[in-house]
């Protein structure tokens, strides 16, 4: 668990420092890529952002959009909010504010605080994939796993003609961001420990 922690802490650092210094290299090194499934790790490559895509960021649409509140604080308190201003592309399966009400009691509150950064950090990082899906990349996906930013398996499902991500559902697909995507979702995905 401590190599998991230490190895998101990296990451999230890494893409920073990248975003920072060479913010070309990661726009460079993403173009032109669909998103595919490799067989060799079952997840899909990243992509650039689509072309239609807003000028806002993930941020900043989550933001102005009242259904994320909870979501917004989230990554406020776990100090996400400069990653996933970055340059990207990220997918993010956001949960909306009843999301998170379907939580057991007391769960949000603590996850909330200060000394349970750590825990939100990876609770939030498994709602982000490191490359740009669409909801037509997610669909053919469906029966696999892809790897989210905490390092950790999540499971792309069709059930009844609905996209699912582990036991959330994909309500909203395809909301296109500047530096990504946002798809939202109904429920809080809960990584393993």
């Amino acid at each position: 668990m401590k190599q998991v922690k230490t190895k998101v802490k990296y990451l999230i650092s890494t893409l920073l420092i990248m975003a920072v210094v060479c913010p070309s290299l990661l726009v460079g090194a993403s173009s032109k890529q669909t998103a595919t499934n490799d067989p060799g790790t079952k997840n899909p490559t990243a992509t650039e952002a689509p072309k239609s895509a807003s000028e806002e960021n993930i941020v900043t649409i989550a933001s102005n959009d009242q259904r994320f509140n909870t979501l917004v604080a989230a990554l406020k308190a776990a100090g996400l909010v400069d990653a996933l201003e970055g340059e990207g592309p990220f997918t993010v399966f956001a949960p909306t504010n009843d999301a998170f009400t379907k939580l057991p009691s007391g769960t949000l509150e603590e996850l909330l605080k200060p000394e349970n950064k750590q825990k939100l950090e990876d609770v939030l990082t498994y709602h982000v994939f490191a490359g740009n899906v669409p909801s037509s990349a997610a669909e053919k996906l469906a029966g696999k796993e892809i790897t989210m930013l905490n390092n950790k398996k999540a499971k792309i499902t069709m059930k009844n003609g609905a996209l699912y991500i582990n036991n959330a559902k994909i309500v909203t697909k395809d909301i296109k961001a500047q530096n990504g995507v946002i798809h939202v979702i109904d429920n809080v995905l809960i990584p393993e420990s």
